[in-house]
């Protein structure tokens, strides 16, 4: 087998105490159809306003920016809300009006329960996700609203602390968001392209699988881990199983929940995935293709015939600073919860909303992909709650709106004998599976009521026509009585108030994160270097740059761990040495070690770094192996990393080292390496280096412009300073936007654009850094013989 691959271009940026961690930007949903495909209303040449742009829109925040004040109430949800008022239910997608009648009688099981006109459902993926943090405490919006919201769990971001105290888990938080309500949803234990792995566990041939298999099954150099395809299906099956069983599996340990919904990292999946899922006893997933017929959403009815089409649930992708995601955002981004729900009651039909973190302002930061500000949220479920008390719709979980469309295809009729409501049906094993509350419209004299229940609920509606709410596999029986039940007068709104410039969000730059993974625009950059602001020495930033010499030796090294620091003597033939030894995790979060490379000039005062400006770039020299892996819990599911190995052996590892470079430009007045960098996202450029298998030397010669910036997964640059002194549009050769061939988001193999450092950076170089790195708060990393030189040229 090959060298196990490794992402290209994983993110990493410096903690204060000048070790590495990587943040796993999981968020990375990226608006692709569950097929693959990219958003057709983004390129789409044939329409008339593909990218929402008509300069005559003041509401789209893409144009002008955001304000929803100029919104027109939505006259088909008006008139809906009329008929609602006078009493009409939806049946068979119609709103049907009462008609008194000389006795009793049954209707029909009702589309929706209560009679809603539609129903509607809501999921937040990427639950415990590091950029999640507006969830912490958001989700309590929805569970004091009593609105049964989605959460989907990214395992192995439950399984760390950090949640409320530095020792609780957040599990914790997951069991709090069930018990108030929630639905717990499956969202992977890693969040990779399971699509990927799916057709590659089953791909047939070289040629196929160098198509469909994802970066995972894929070396440093894009060939397949094995020409033997029976061992690659098996290892993509291992790591399927892993994200699809094993995630519901560790779920139940934790926190004693049956999963029963999944919804798909990055929105991809097949019916390969959908049969596993089946087969694990799960009654639905959010699979469908969003953009096959974007405003057809789901049906009140269930398609009998197709074994999967619980598993191919539509849906809608909310992202705030983007057209690229949903398909709903014809009245502007901050309209789009709006629209899409205005138009499922129109429909009568369910509409899953898909959203992710929740950000506390339209210009806040760092909450991964797609964030719903609070303002809109909070709007929006005030909303929710007037809409159902108006029975325009039923907000349920999406595991009760699957049973209930069940329930309403296999129950059969239900039949009123005398006062006792029954269905027949109800011994029906589909019957049984799906059972759950359904709602049964009955019609009699205009003076109809219902007094009482043996149980369920019911509800009385003018013109003599009641609801019944009740288990279709028992029997109910109804006290009726006589009265005038009179006609409602619910009014809700059709839009909320959305963004105006009071809010912030005036300029659209504010509400739209950086980059934002599109590669067609030039990238934006933010000048965050301040070298007035005081460097605080009290807080380990005592390295900072009292002057620039013109020096080009790199003079010293030392070596910096979670548990330690050691002073390194530098050869005569420069190089600088690791010790044989394991580098433990600390606190879950620190891991691995560093080497720094220095001029002379700090070892004493002044401090005096180097301009390194007139430098082309650095020469990296590196001896020997470093057992890492990332991540290592892929890594062990597919039996290709072994903990308890005591060898280092490369096949099973990354041995990838990372080189970075520290300068005053990218290094805050309280990090270890101090410097003037303003803003808490400052991140050093980094360039990887692949360790040969028999651990001799391998020299790359570095100029300064490979040199990347970090990105999240998923949304390039999001979150993340690049300095003016490489910005685009400056003195400096601008940033590059991505083109074919260049850099890859790891998950979906999509084109991402990158920032590079630049001469300009150079002149204020602090040190250079090798690194061995693993994976979050894990297994320690073990170095032998690993050795490392850096020289300017």
């Amino acid at each position: 087998m090959q060298n196990q691959k490794t992402y290209r271009n994983l993110l990493l940026t410096l903690l204060s105490t000048g070790l590495m961690t990587f943040f796993i930007a999981s968020c990375g949903d990226s608006g692709r159809s569950i097929n693959g495909g990219t958003d057709p209303n983004s390129t789409d040449p044939n329409s008339t306003d593909p990218n929402n742009t008509d300069p005559n829109d003041t509401d789209n925040p893409v144009d002008s920016g955001f304000n929803g004040t100029d919104v027109e109430a939505d006259s088909e949800v008006l008139a809906v809300q009329e008929s609602i008022n006078e009493g009409a239910v939806s049946i068979n997608g119609e709103l049907v009006l009462p008609s008194p009648s000389s006795a009793i009688e049954v209707e029909a099981v009702t589309d929706w329960r209560n009679g809603a006109r539609a129903a509607y459902s809501m999921v937040h993926d990427d639950i415990c996700d590091y950029q999640m943090t507006g969830t912490e405490e958001g989700w309590k919006e929805a569970s004091s609203r009593e609105l049964p919201v989605g959460w989907g769990i990214i395992v192995s971001r439950c399984t760390r602390v950090g949640y409320k105290t530095a020792t609780a888990p957040y599990w914790d938080m997951v069991k709090e968001m069930d018990a108030a309500g929630g639905e717990v949803i499956n969202h992977s234990i890693t969040h990779p392209n399971i699509l990927g792995l799916s057709q590659c566990s089953v791909c047939a041939d070289e040629a196929a699988c160098t198509t469909v298999c994802p970066s995972i099954m894929k070396d440093m150099e894009g060939n397949l881990l094995t020409t033997d395809i029976t061992e690659l299906n098996s290892y993509s099956k291992t790591a399927l199983d892993y994200e699809l069983i094993t995630s519901g599996e560790e779920i139940k340990t934790a926190t004693n929940l049956d999963m029963q919904f999944y919804v798909y990292p990055l929105d991809v999946a097949d019916d390969n995935m959908f049969t596993i899922l089946q087969g694990q006893g799960y009654l639905g997933s959010r699979g469908g293709d969003r953009e096959a017929n974007p405003e057809e959403l789901n049906s009140w009815d269930v398609d009998t015939t197709d074994p999967l089409a619980d598993f191919r649930i539509l849906f809608d992708a909310y992202n705030e600073s983007t057209t690229g995601a949903s398909e709903y955002t014809m009245n502007g981004l901050d309209h789009q919860l709006d629209t899409y729900l205005n138009i499922a009651v129109a429909k009568g039909k369910w509409g899953l909303r898909e959203l992710h973190s929740i950000r506390p302002t339209c210009s806040s930061d760092g909450h991964g992909w797609g964030p719903v500000t609070l303002k809109l949220y909070q709007e929006h479920l005030d909303n929710v709650v007037c809409r159902q008390d108006a029975r325009q719709i039923w907000m349920g979980k999406n595991v009760d709106i699957i049973k209930y469309r069940r329930s309403r295809a296999h129950c059969g009729t239900p039949v009123l004998s005398g006062t006792t409501l029954t269905f027949d049906g109800a011994s029906d094993a589909d019957c049984v599976k799906y059972a759950t509350p359904v709602t049964v419209s009955l019609q009699g004299p205009a003076d109809t009521q219902i007094t009482a229940v043996s149980s369920g609920e019911f509800i009385n509606l003018p013109q003599g026509r009641v609801l019944v709410t009740m288990d279709p596999t028992t029997s109910v029986d109804i006290t009726f009585g006589t009265g005038t039940t009179a006609v409602a007068t619910a009014e809700c709104p059709t839009m909320t108030s959305g963004f105006s410039a009071e809010d912030g969000c005036g300029d659209p730059s504010a509400c739209q994160p950086l980059g934002a993974c599109n590669c067609e625009k030039e990238i934006p950059t933010l000048d965050a270097y301040d070298e007035s602001v005081p460097v605080d020495t009290e807080n380990g930033g005592n390295t900072q740059c009292d002057s620039y010499s013109s020096s080009e030796s790199i003079a010293v090294c030392d070596l910096s761990f979670p548990t330690g620091y050691k002073s390194l003597t530098m050869g005569s033939d420069k190089y600088c040495a690791f010790p044989d030894q394991e580098y433990p995790a600390k606190d879950g979060s620190q891991w691995g070690a560093q080497m720094s490379f220095y001029g002379a000039g700090l070892v004493a005062k002044p401090k005096a770094c180097i301009d390194a400006s007139a430098k082309t770039g650095v020469q990296v020299c590196i001896k020997g192996q470093i057992k890492n892996a990332f991540p290592k819990t892929r890594y062990v599911a597919q039996g290709l990393y072994d903990i308890a190995d005591a060898t280092i052996t490369p096949t099973e590892v990354q041995n990838i080292a990372w080189v970075y470079l520290v300068t005053d430009y990218t290094t805050g007045p309280d990090a270890w390496n101090a410097g003037h960098c303003t803003d808490e996202n400052c991140a050093h450029p980094f360039y990887q280096i692949a360790l040969k298998p028999d651990g001799s030397e391998s020299c790359v010669d570095i100029p300064w412009s490979d040199f990347e910036f970090p990105y999240w997964w998923g949304d390039a640059n999001v979150g993340f300073v690049m300095p003016e002194v490489c910005a685009a549009g400056g003195t400096v050769p601008s940033a590059e936007t991505c083109t074919s061939g260049e850099d890859y988001d790891p998950n979906t193999d999509e084109p991402l654009a990158r920032w590079h450092a630049c001469p300009a950076m150079a002149g204020k170089l602090i040190d250079v850094i090798i690194a061995a790195v693993d994976d979050i708060g894990s297994e320690p990393v073990e170095t032998k013989g690993l050795s490392a030189k850096v020289t300017l040229y």
